[in-house]
């Protein structure tokens, strides 16, 4: 465990997950593993959970795939075993909307390292973990995923099926921007200009609408600059290349240089 530990949580570099926890908390990462294995789980471990989740998927652009679902694995396993553990209703639902995430994350990394069977598998789980705890959110994210997977894969009615799945349940989240964008390049492959302009503008009225995020690094956020992205895409595919063109400054223009890893980093 403490090997596992210390590769999450190394000294130096910018995974320096104690420091965050320490300032967060007032907790390092062996006390909430401790806390984790505990009969009871109170609001402080369930902070230090949350933080613990959000910085795997902020990790997501950078750290190796190897390593990151090894990562994620490891805590998905702790937070899912708090499940048998005594919980309130509410303490319940977030153990399984932590563990949702968690589940999304490692699938999302499954897929990039070539294990298609394993990703489906996980989203899967992902999506029920999301309706057990009534969270559209991560629900509309389990059916991204299947968006993107048809999308890879050349299954363009699988795409605009399954961001109408995700439409239904999660309107109402950034998730849905995703969706649009999907459902856009879905329908400038199969050569309908006015249905993937259709879908961008919905995209564009949806992430216009929404604040800033305060945390774009995280995976499963959906700023302006990601929208330009992908928006980018559909109208390379349509042969706008100046609209295009126009696009990608305004993606250099908005995303800070950070470290990718590489695969799936763009997605």
């Amino acid at each position: 465990m403490t090997d596992v530990v210390a590769a999450m949580f190394p000294a130096e570099g910018n995974r320096d997950g104690n420091a965050e926890l320490l300032a967060a908390t007032g907790m390092d990462t062996l006390e909430v593993l401790a806390r984790v294995q505990a009969s009871d789980v109170d609001e402080a471990t369930l902070d230090a959970l949350r933080i613990t989740v959000d910085r795997l998927c902020s990790e997501y652009a950078y750290v190796p795939s190897e390593q990151l679902v090894i990562d994620g694995r490891e805590w998905l396993g702790r937070v899912a075993d708090l499940r048998h553990r005594r919980l309130t209703l509410t303490q319940h639902r977030e153990i399984l909307t932590l563990a949702g995430w968690l589940a999304l994350l490692v699938g999302c990394v499954e897929y990039d390292s070539g294990d298609q069977l394993g990703a489906e598998a996980t989203r899967r789980a992902a999506l029920s973990l999301g309706r057990e705890a009534e969270n559209g959110e991560i629900q509309g994210w389990a059916h991204e995923m299947r968006a993107y997977f048809s999308l890879t894969t050349g299954d363009y009615r699988g795409v605009i099926s399954a961001a109408a799945a995700g439409g239904e349940v999660a309107s109402q989240h950034c998730v849905a921007v995703q969706l649009a964008t999907h459902k856009a390049k879905a329908w400038a492959m199969l050569g309908d200009r006015r249905r993937c302009e259709d879908a961008l503008a919905c995209g564009r009225k949806l992430v216009d609408s929404r604040p800033h995020p305060e945390n774009v690094a995280h995976h499963f956020v959906v700023d302006q600059a990601k929208y330009d992205y992908k928006a980018m895409g559909c109208y390379r595919i349509l042969g706008e290349d100046s609209t295009a063109s126009t696009l990608a400054q305004e993606v250099i223009t908005r995303t800070p240089r950070r470290p990718r890893r590489g695969v799936g980093a763009g997605r």
